[in-house]
């Protein structure tokens, strides 16, 4: 099966341009879209070589890829040369030098992972599933948890051979995120309802704040009220991380002790929480 001419493969991505640029409308300041990029990008440097030499099978998933509203990327040819869609760019966060680049330096610190399974795909033409997988990503520049449901499927050249992977995934780290903390806010409304002391009270709901070690690394809990003359406005009354139980409230904690004055908190039994979420955490969960 010969491939088309060159004019016949710049139409086909011209017209998954028309399909995405539809679903999106442009403005002056946005960034190229992938079917822009893919079609003027050099590929001759790359091993799957000019466009117009492109198969006939390997144009028509990288069209059907382009023209998709739903996350995929695809590996082809013997370097796993990558490609993805506009969809699929949020996944790749701040990451530049990915078109056209070899699917092992793009996701170089998942590989394990992802080329463990991508060999399978390649090797008996199976595709595989994934629900809800952690991959520990370094797309914004530090590792991030991040969960993700996925396919790989075989992509198949002219010749029926395998010579390709096309992924198809959503990203599920915002759902599973929620899920934990809402699970433990959840426990922690029922911790120390029956404890009898405030000391206990403490113990019970460190216990459960201590069981989310993803979300918070360290927590300490601090008793906020009236002291003695000279003594500090808070007090540790225990913590899950050794180093915690050390930090002097009128420290490292003055702002807990201020958001508890400023809640009213009077005489013995105002509580302040101090929860440290580590040095590289953001709202999406990373470590």
């Amino acid at each position: 099966m010969t491939a088309e001419p060159n004019e016949n493969v710049h139409a086909s991505l011209q017209a998954a341009s028309t399909v995405v640029s539809m679903s999106a409308p442009a403005t002056a300041q946005a960034p190229p879209g992938m079917a822009e990029m893919v079609r003027d990008f050099d590929w001759s440097a790359t091993p799957l070589g000019n466009a117009a030499s492109w198969s006939r099978s390997l144009q028509t998933v990288v069209r059907l890829m382009l023209g998709s509203r739903y996350a995929m990327w695809l590996a082809w040819g013997p370097e796993l040369t990558f490609l993805c869609n506009d969809a699929y760019r949020p996944t790749l966060g701040v990451k530049q030098c990915f078109i056209g680049a070899p699917a092992r330096e793009v996701w170089a610190e998942v590989w394990q992972e992802a080329g463990s399974r991508i060999e399978y795909v390649l090797s008996t033409g199976e595709a595989t599933w994934d629900e809800n997988l952690l991959l520990i990503l370094e797309r914004n520049g530090f590792k991030e948890e991040t969960w993700h449901t996925f396919s790989y499927s075989p992509a198949h050249g002219d010749s029926g051979r395998v010579e390709g992977m096309l992924c198809v995934v959503t990203e599920d780290t915002r759902c599973v995120l929620s899920e934990r903390r809402l699970a433990t806010v959840a426990q922690l409304s029922g911790a120390a309802r029956h404890a009898q002391t405030t000391a206990l009270a403490c113990e019970e709901m460190l216990a459960v704040l201590g069981e989310n070690r993803r979300d918070l690394p360290f927590v300490g809990l601090y008793l906020a009220g009236a002291q003695e003359p000279g003594a500090a406005f808070a007090r540790c009354a225990g913590s899950t991380h050794p180093l915690a139980a050390n930090l002097p409230a009128d420290a490292a904690h003055a702002c807990a002790a201020r958001d508890a004055a400023g809640a009213g908190y009077g005489g013995g039994g105002a509580h302040g929480l101090g929860a440290g979420r580590g040095p590289a955490q953001d709202d999406r969960g990373g470590l």
